[in-house]
């Protein structure tokens, strides 16, 4: 049972990994974007869903983690700001920031929160991640760190170790955490990606170190499917049960299209074992305007006990199409949106929430996205 037991106490003691939800509650969505403009640059960008839903996991699906030729970058995300509309949705306030350093071949070296304290009416640090990138222009070590008020300092939390294949696809990735007793960093996860023939992602295998072991022991794995035209329709994760010998399914996730190849809904399912059927746990469905960006995406959850969907949040996207996705250097995270968004310049994001007793949407955040030219 060590293996269920792994899996389990992973579950409980590591959300970042499957059950974390960014401030915005929508981090990890379907980033196989399909406009014929983003297309091809993020094809390997595929989503994991919880597996991967965490941003810290998803760094290594960046299209941008190599370098992107500067005659092409027009403009660059400097940061974002963020307000919350408090008091019973009666006043706005500041939430949050997001500030972002490149280097001069266009490489995302470092991404900074600031989180607004209403008490004190100051901004406070909070997270810190700094990236390094081998001479291929890989990204291969991650550093995350978090502020410690009572010192003042920066201290140090996770640690993630990319590696690659000749292709540039990551293979496998390394997370340490920090030891603040020992001042050391101690291995913690692996994850492992198999790739079919023409560089899509078909497999992802995930796995915790046992100390007393001194082995990894398999907690999960997922499984890709892709419909005639590329772009992934299913994935289905398994987690490991040792004392059967198998893997057992866990969630699935699924993908609808429109005759564009634009993702249209996207839809996630657990398994019910007692009734062994599929059960909706929530569902985005997305809509375009004529430059083919994403302009509102509505979140839905599945009511078990009415048996329907019930609307959730809604997200409205502004855009300046003056400059397209290939024009524009992004970092690694910003507000938690994934990369389908940025078909062309994204400006700024307004999010409603559900109030079922007005049967209608109620403003509930809203984010500005600052750029600049490329210097």
């Amino acid at each position: 049972m060590k293996s269920t037991q792994a899996f389990f106490i992973f579950l409980m003691l590591f959300p970042v990994l499957i059950f974390a939800q960014e401030k915005q509650l929508r981090n990890g969505r379907a980033i196989n974007a399909t406009s014929i403009a983003r297309n091809s640059a993020i094809q390997n960008d595929i989503p994991g869903k919880r597996f991967f839903e965490e941003r810290r996991f998803q760094y290594a699906w960046h299209p941008q983690s190599r370098q992107k030729s500067a005659n092409v970058i027009l403009q660059r995300l400097d940061s974002t700001s963020w307000q919350g509309n408090y008091l019973d949705k009666r006043a706005w306030g500041n939430y949050y920031k997001e500030y972002f350093i490149y280097n001069n071949s266009g490489q995302n070296l470092q991404y900074t929160e600031y989180d607004w304290d209403p008490d004190l009416e100051a901004w406070y640090p909070y997270v810190d991640d700094t990236y390094e990138y081998d001479a291929s222009g890989d990204m291969v070590i991650q550093i995350e760190s978090y502020f410690d008020e009572p010192s003042g300092t920066w201290e140090p939390g996770y640690k993630y170790e990319h590696s690659y294949n000749s292709s540039h696809l990551p293979v496998q990735q390394l997370q340490y955490d920090w030891d603040y007793g020992s001042s050391e960093w101690y291995l913690r996860y692996k994850q492992e990606f198999q790739y079919d023939g023409s560089g899509k992602i078909i497999l992802a295998h995930q796995y915790v170190w046992d100390n007393s072991l001194s082995q990894w022991i398999s907690v999960a794995k997922i499984d890709y499917a892709y419909n005639s035209n590329g772009l992934v329709d299913e994935v289905i994760c398994y987690y490991w049960e040792e004392s059967m010998g198998d893997w057992l399914v866990y969630y699935k996730d699924e993908y609808i299209y429109d005759a564009n190849n634009r993702l249209i809904t996207f839809t996630e399912s657990n398994w019910d074992v007692m009734g062994s059927t599929w059960v909706g746990s929530y569902k985005d469905e997305y809509t375009y305007d004529i430059q083919d960006n994403v302009d509102i995406a509505y979140e839905y959850f599945w009511d078990d006990y009415g048996h329907q969907w019930i609307p959730q949040f809604r997200e409205d996207y502004s855009h300046d199409n003056t400059y397209p996705f290939s024009s524009l250097l992004l970092p690694y995270v910003a507000g938690g949106e994934t990369l389908m968004y940025f078909g062309h310049m994204l400006t700024g994001i307004d999010e409603s929430e559900w109030d079922e007793a007005s049967s209608s949407w109620l403003e509930s955040m809203k984010g500005t996205f600052f750029t600049r030219p490329r210097i």
